[in-house]
Order: structure tokens, then C-alpha cells, then sequence
């Protein structure tokens, strides 16, 4: 069976394991009482406190190569999920929005099994 993982960004969307949000939407998953596994992100979009310190947190430089939700799919794909559902992803603070794209000239098969949702579009 596959693994899913869902990835919390900080834009809008609607609520699921293990559960990766992506700096502001650490925001998000308070709001439903989700208690994440870990949070990744340098936190310029998260408008609450910061991650509290018994929750698995990678904290990430502002100057990065990778964008927040970039890094919470690869923290997903390390720990074995295979199928990624992003809610939010559409970039907060003004940021980047992941899109199924190849990444430094690789192909990355995870967008074979990555589901957006919300309204925008890829």
C-alpha cells in the first residue's frame, strides 16, 4: 500500500498522514486542531507563535535553493510517502508555488502522485 503524505502551505484550502506543513501552514493546521509530525520552513509566512518545541521542526535559512513546500515534499519522500496532498500550495507571503516541474534539469517522479488542492491550477 502506498504511503500519502499531506503537505500544509500557507494559502487557502481544506483538510489527513503523516502531516508536513510548510511554514505558514502550521497557521492552518492549528486552526483544525491537527498536531503535525514535523514543520519545515523558515517561517516568514507563519503569522502565529512558532513551532512548539516538542513538534519535530527543520528550520530552514531564508536564502535557500528550495522553497519551503519543496522541502516538505522531500521530508514526505524520505519517510517512504509516495502520493503527496498539498493543500495550499499556491504560495504565501508572495512565495513561490510548487508546480510540477523538473527540478535542476531532474525529472521528479513524486508529481506522478502529488494532488493539489484548492482552486488554483497547474
Amino acid at each position: 500500500m502506498t504511503q500519502v503524505c499531506v503537505i500544509f502551505g500557507a494559502g487557502e484550502y481544506y483538510a489527513g498522514t503523516p502531516v508536513v506543513p510548510a511554514d505558514g501552514g502550521l497557521d492552518h493546521t492549528r486552526e483544525l486542531g491537527i498536531v503535525p509530525d514535523v514543520v519545515v520552513g523558515d517561517f516568514d509566512s507563519l503569522e502565529g507563535r512558532a513551532p512548539r518545541t516538542d513538534v519535530r521542526t527543520i528550520a530552514l535559512p531564508a536564502l535557500k535553493d528550495d522553497p519551503d513546500m519543496l522541502s516538505a515534499l522531500k521530508v514526505g519522500w524520505s519517510a517512504g510517502c509516495r502520493e503527496f496532498h498539498v493543500y495550499g500550495g499556491a504560495g504565501g507571503a508572495g512565495g513561490p508555488s510548487v508546480r510540477p516541474r523538473p527540478t535542476r534539469g531532474k525529472r521528479v517522479s513524486v508529481w506522478r502522485r502529488a494532488h493539489r488542492h484548492g482552486h488554483h491550477r497547474w
